[in-house]
């Protein structure tokens, strides 16, 4: 069950693939954190997976919270 309010891990998935120049040339993704700490407001459905959008990847780039793709009423936790 969950409280508004409490934090709640949601996992990342990878969209859009095929979009980026080093996942073409064999480049792979090495996930660090496979979740994601939210908050979720009252009322909102809890979403299964939060997205992370792919498009434009360079070799070594460091992925960040600015590609992830939070719905409405979800937020990250600041812990």
């Amino acid at each position: 069950r969950y409280h508004a309010g409490r934090p709640i891990k949601l996992p990342l998935v990878y969209i859009n693939k095929e979009e980026s120049n080093a996942l073409k040339r064999d480049g792979y993704i090495i996930p660090v954190n496979k979740h994601v700490e939210c908050l979720i407001e009252e009322g909102v459905p809890i979403p299964e997976a939060l997205e992370v959008e792919c498009t434009g990847l360079e070799m070594k780039q460091v992925i960040r919270l600015d590609r992830v793709i939070f719905p409405e009423g979800v937020t990250p936790s600041r812990r």
